[in-house]
């Protein structure tokens, strides 16, 4: 009887969250009137931004396919508004139960990985510019956000192994590639934004360190690579006595040795609800930010406007 009445409040429910979810689709775009203007309190923004995933993901459960069709633009838009989403969709699905349909998100994983490795290659190509705005550091923030939460969904309580793994594997088969270039042109003498290169620096070992702590077989193949940028990066530190990221690198080389030794052994992963709460947080730093270059935005507005009508009135 239990069961049957479970089904029955399925049915009764997914009308309700399949009209819901297009306005909720419109609240991630930030095209929806309540937030749009990008005002009020960045605590309530966030919160209104993880509701609207949790029923477009509860919705997806429901009706596979939902996301696609309410989100139908998004390959369209940048690959940071694409991250920003997909943050949302992957922290909200972390509070569901979601067993065997954990699958559904994983599926969105392959436009995740493009995402992230464009958003990477962005972040690259600001190295040889000013970046006065902070747009390359703001694509850093939101890529080790969206890196750290396809981790940890991809990781359920009680995982398909072999199914995780193959998924998660090719999402990192396309970010480390990205990974490497980026800390290639950090290292050359064309790199001229220093803050963004400090900033990169640690984002991309943190990758590394976090990946070696959750799924340290996931290193295995890219380890040449990585390896070799480590060692780069290494030289550099040396020749330069620029240090800010010291502490993370022997970390990170010890990631990679304990990848290549262990060949899958279990390996003490951090805590998963430690781990959301900081991803959590930077998220919320992250809207902080995007809150206060939208204010500076409405600024400027304000100002070329009051010099028209000065420049009418002159």
């Amino acid at each position: 009887m239990g069961l049957q009445d479970n089904e029955a409040e399925r049915k009764e429910r997914l009308p309700h969250l399949l009209e819901a979810s297009l306005g909720c689709a419109h609240v991630l775009q930030r095209a929806h009137p309540t937030i749009a203007h990008g005002r009020g309190d960045v605590n309530s923004t966030l919160q209104l931004l993880s509701s609207a995933a949790t029923v477009l993901v509860l919705a997806e459960l429901e009706a596979p396919g939902n996301i696609g069709k309410v989100l139908g633009q998004m390959p369209k838009e940048a690959a940071s508004v694409q991250l920003d989403i997909f943050a949302h969709l992957l922290y909200s699905s972390l509070s569901l139960n979601l067993g065997r349909d954990r699958s559904n998100i994983a599926a969105l994983f392959p436009i995740a990985a493009r995402a992230t490795a464009l958003s990477l290659f962005g972040a690259g190509d600001l190295l040889t510019v000013h970046d006065p705005n902070g747009d390359g550091a703001h694509l850093a923030s939101i890529v080790f956000i969206v890196a750290r939460l396809v981790l940890l969904s991809g990781i359920p309580q009680a995982e398909e192994e072999i199914a995780s793994f193959e998924t998660l594997e090719l999402f990192w088969r396309r970010v480390w590639p990205e990974w490497e270039r980026v800390l290639a042109l950090s290292l050359r003498e064309t790199c001229i934004n220093s803050p963004l290169r400090a900033v990169l620096h640690s984002v991309l070992l943190d990758m590394v360190i976090f990946v070696g702590s959750m799924r340290p077989t996931l290193l295995i193949e890219p380890a040449g690579a990585i390896v070799r940028g480590l060692r780069s990066l290494e030289e550099w530190q040396s020749s330069t006595g620029i240090n800010n990221s010291s502490s993370k690198l022997p970390k990170a080389i010890k990631a990679i040795e304990t990848a290549q030794l262990s060949y899958g052994a279990d390996t003490d992963r951090p805590k998963r609800a430690t781990t959301i709460k900081q991803v959590w947080n930077d998220m919320l730093a992250t809207e902080k930010i995007v809150s206060l270059r939208a204010e500076a935005e409405r600024e400027r507005e304000k100002q070329k406007h009051a010099y028209k009508t000065l420049a009418r009135g002159v």
